[in-house]
């Protein structure tokens, strides 16, 4: 699958930055910052996911006090990921809890069940 070889490459050390610099995606009171932190990192690891994948992801989540956050994956124009909705509609919309999202992307929780119980909903092409 084309989408783990940018996960994969994420999970390789990076140099260690000081704690007290923090990136563009981070957002108080959501712990999938790290994750959408670890995407940025494997697409400049891997750019050709670009061309393999063709895509703009949104995902919008729901943290615990109610709070609702956007990133964007963009697999199309830029190859990056940046805080907030795409400029231009997305391809393919998740919509889920900050907490399923860690769930789903650390492996913990399976986002067919999520999905099927409603926990999880994808608008557009999944691609």
């Amino acid at each position: 699958m084309k989408s783990v070889k940018v996960a994969q490459e994420a999970e390789k050390p990076t140099p260690s930055k000081s704690s007290s610099s923090s990136s563009p995606l981070d957002v108080d009171g959501f712990k999938s910052s790290k994750i959408f932190k670890q995407i940025a990192a494997g697409i400049k690891v891997n750019p050709s996911a670009k061309d393999e994948i063709n895509g703009v992801y949104e995902f919008k989540l729901t943290n615990e006090s109610g709070k609702v956050q956007s990133w964007t994956v963009d697999l199309k124009n830029t190859a990056g990921v940046s805080l907030g909705a795409p400029s231009s509609e997305a391809d393919c919309t998740v919509v889920m809890t900050d907490a399923n999202c860690v769930g789903v992307m650390s492996g913990k929780q399976d986002a067919t069940d999520l999905f099927f119980s409603g926990e999880l909903q994808i608008k557009g092409d999944m691609g």
